[in-house]
């Protein structure tokens, strides 16, 4: 298997394979990474996690690291080389 680094050049160029699941995949790939609650970007001096959170979460905050933070590579597709 390859790591992909471009996951939207893949599937546009895979599109005539997969016709189908290419033309779902990128549209959910195209939504944009700012698709947040609005009141986000009027944060300034509070913790942007005491706004975007629901209460549980607030209350275990930093009691797991990995609960937070995503492994690296997570965000990369593996396929099978040719």
């Amino acid at each position: 298997m390859e790591a992909v680094g471009d996951v939207i050049a893949w599937w546009l160029k895979n599109c005539k394979t997969y016709p189908s699941l290419s033309c779902m995949a990128l549209d959910y790939l195209s939504i944009p990474a700012t698709s947040v609650d609005v009141e986000l970007g009027f944060v300034e001096d509070e913790d942007v996690l005491a706004v975007a959170c629901l209460p549980e979460v607030l209350e275990n905050k930093g009691d797991n690291e990995d609960d937070v933070l995503m492994p690296e590579g997570w965000d990369t597709i593996l396929v099978e080389a040719e």
